[in-house]
């Protein structure tokens, strides 16, 4: 199969915040320490990475801007039980994504980057699956980003 013709769409969403912990202790039941928090307030969330080989890891977590507030203050509280782990959140972020079939294939993700770098858009956060190519950026470089990938995978 060719791969030049896999990517059918790109999808924008604007208006998010990551939050994201580093150096977090890589030890069993961590993840839990800081989903339980959100899950017990009912902030809904994506968790969009999770540990490493390290003895300390980063976990990122996507939230709508009007739940950032109370988000940031039940993983900042579930941190500083904690020692040495630090909170930071941005917001004013967008996800751009590249769908379609087979598109797992590293090629794509390397093309992806790229684009985004002749842009200029900073990425923060990846994520990679067989249908689903996202990217964390700055919603300023989303419509120039967005042009990019239509350009770069051939969608007009």
């Amino acid at each position: 199969m060719e791969i030049k013709d896999r990517v059918t769409n790109v999808s924008l969403e604007k208006g998010l915040t990551l939050i994201t912990l580093a150096n977090v202790p890589n030890t069993t039941g961590v993840a839990e320490h800081f989903v339980e928090p959100l899950m017990h307030r009912k902030i809904p969330f994506k968790l969009l990475q999770s540990g490493s080989v390290l003895e300390t890891a980063t976990m990122s977590f996507e939230v709508a801007p009007d739940d950032s507030r109370e988000a940031l203050e039940a993983l900042e509280a579930a941190a500083a039980t904690l020692e040495g782990v630090l909170v930071m959140s941005r917001g004013g972020i967008a996800r751009i994504s590249v769908i379609g079939t087979g598109i797992g294939h590293p090629e794509y993700v390397l093309r992806m980057l790229r684009a985004l770098r002749a842009v200029q858009a900073n990425n923060y956060q990846i994520e990679a699956f067989e249908s689903r190519i996202s990217c964390y950026i700055d919603e300023a470089d989303l419509a120039k980003a967005g042009e990019r990938l239509h350009e770069e995978f051939g969608l007009g």
